[in-house]
């Protein structure tokens, strides 16, 4: 989300004005891309592999996933 936020930011401030983007605002919008997509990048991993083991534990120790705590 913050990363989100920042690139956000950027292009808001770089589309102020009539002139383009300078050197610097173009080059943290690449860097601001490179780092969302590594985050991209483990999100899926966390999607195809952790989260099917997790599930695959779960089902096999027949735990609850989710429980309420009572009072």
């Amino acid at each position: 989300m913050r990363l989100n936020d920042k690139l956000g930011n950027l292009m808001e401030l770089a589309a102020d004005g009539d002139f383009p983007p300078t050197d610097q605002a173009i080059a943290v919008k690449n860097m601001l891309f490179g780092l969302i997509d590594a985050e991209l990048a483990r999100w899926k991993s966390v999607q195809d592999n952790d989260l099917p083991a997790f599930n695959r534990l779960v089902r096999e120790l027949g735990v609850d996933v989710v429980r309420v705590k009572r009072e």
